[in-house]
């Protein structure tokens, strides 16, 4: 069975009165629930790099990621699923008081194709 929307359900999401962020946070999660187990590993190393940062350390998460790559956690089955679980781990972060974003900034990993990220500060 295909993991994306059918046109006629995405219509009837539309005529639900559903919004793009409804829909973003909605096939985030189909993406992390297509493997959980990666997710979690994800999020173990994530909570590990993060604790190393020291107080007042400015970053993006594609500094976590090229973390969480250099020390050599597996490639996800999708791309968007780094999406997915950095979106949960900063959202979090941020409701615990742990950071703050501060601003945006291009990614420069060339797949990223120069898209905007936030900047975030360890509080």
């Amino acid at each position: 069975m295909s993991q994306g929307y059918r046109w006629s359900e995405l219509l009837s999401l539309f005529q639900k009165g559903e919004t793009g962020e409804m829909l973003k946070k909605e096939g985030m999660k189909r993406v992390r629930e297509s493997d959980p187990a990666w997710a979690d590993q994800a999020n173990v190393w994530l909570r590990a790099i993060f604790k190393k940062l020291p107080k007042g350390h400015i970053f993006t998460t594609e500094e976590l990621r090229l973390g969480c790559e250099d020390q050599g956690l597996p490639a996800p089955h999708h791309p968007n699923a780094w999406g997915s679980v950095m979106g949960a781990f900063c959202r979090e972060m941020v409701g615990d008081g742990a950071i703050r974003h501060t601003g945006y900034e291009s990614a420069t990993r060339p797949e990223a194709h120069g898209r905007m990220m936030r900047v975030y500060k360890k509080l």
